[in-house]
Protein backbone atom coordinates (compact mmCIF):
# COMPACT_ATOMS: atom_id res chain seq x y z
CA UNK A 1 0.00 0.00 0.00
CA UNK A 2 1.56 3.48 -1.37
CA UNK A 3 1.46 6.55 1.29
CA UNK A 4 -1.22 9.27 -0.64
CA UNK A 5 0.99 11.93 0.63
CA UNK A 6 3.46 10.74 -1.49
CA UNK A 7 4.28 11.46 -5.02
CA UNK A 8 6.64 9.29 -7.54
CA UNK A 9 8.61 11.74 -9.36
CA UNK A 10 11.84 9.69 -10.57
CA UNK A 11 11.99 10.13 -14.34
CA UNK A 12 9.99 12.91 -14.67
CA UNK A 13 10.65 16.62 -14.55
CA UNK A 14 13.42 17.62 -12.53
CA UNK A 15 12.39 18.40 -8.55
CA UNK A 16 12.93 22.10 -7.26
CA UNK A 17 13.33 22.55 -3.81
CA UNK A 18 11.73 25.36 -1.94
CA UNK A 19 14.83 28.20 -0.88
CA UNK A 20 15.10 29.16 3.07
CA UNK A 21 12.49 29.57 5.77
CA UNK A 22 14.93 31.91 7.84
CA UNK A 23 15.81 34.02 5.32
CA UNK A 24 12.81 34.00 3.59
CA UNK A 25 11.21 35.31 7.09
CA UNK A 26 13.69 37.52 7.96
CA UNK A 27 13.43 39.10 4.00
CA UNK A 28 9.57 39.71 5.43
CA UNK A 29 10.26 41.11 8.64
CA UNK A 30 10.27 38.47 10.87
CA UNK A 31 14.14 37.57 12.40
CA UNK A 32 14.31 36.19 15.80
CA UNK A 33 15.28 33.30 16.20
CA UNK A 34 14.79 30.24 16.07
CA UNK A 35 12.54 30.32 13.11
CA UNK A 36 10.80 27.63 14.28
CA UNK A 37 8.93 29.44 16.74
CA UNK A 38 6.72 31.08 13.67
CA UNK A 39 4.88 27.87 13.18
CA UNK A 40 2.91 28.65 16.92
CA UNK A 41 3.10 31.96 16.85
CA UNK A 42 2.03 33.22 13.05
CA UNK A 43 1.52 30.65 11.48
CA UNK A 44 -0.59 31.86 8.83
CA UNK A 45 3.03 34.11 7.26
CA UNK A 46 5.26 30.34 7.34
CA UNK A 47 1.72 28.94 5.47
CA UNK A 48 2.11 31.91 2.89
CA UNK A 49 5.49 31.47 2.72
CA UNK A 50 4.77 27.87 1.22
CA UNK A 51 2.28 29.15 -0.48
CA UNK A 52 4.83 31.34 -2.29
CA UNK A 53 7.87 28.95 -3.07
CA UNK A 54 5.18 26.97 -4.96
CA UNK A 55 4.39 29.50 -6.77
CA UNK A 56 7.74 30.18 -8.05
CA UNK A 57 7.87 27.18 -8.99
CA UNK A 58 9.17 24.57 -5.67
CA UNK A 59 8.11 21.23 -6.31
CA UNK A 60 9.60 20.25 -2.92
CA UNK A 61 8.97 21.67 0.24
CA UNK A 62 11.00 21.41 3.47
CA UNK A 63 9.22 21.75 6.92
CA UNK A 64 10.00 25.11 8.83
CA UNK A 65 11.25 22.85 12.04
Amino acid sequence: MSDPIVIDRRGSTPIVADGSMQIELARRGYAERPSARYNLTTPMVVERIHHDFLAAGATLLQSNT
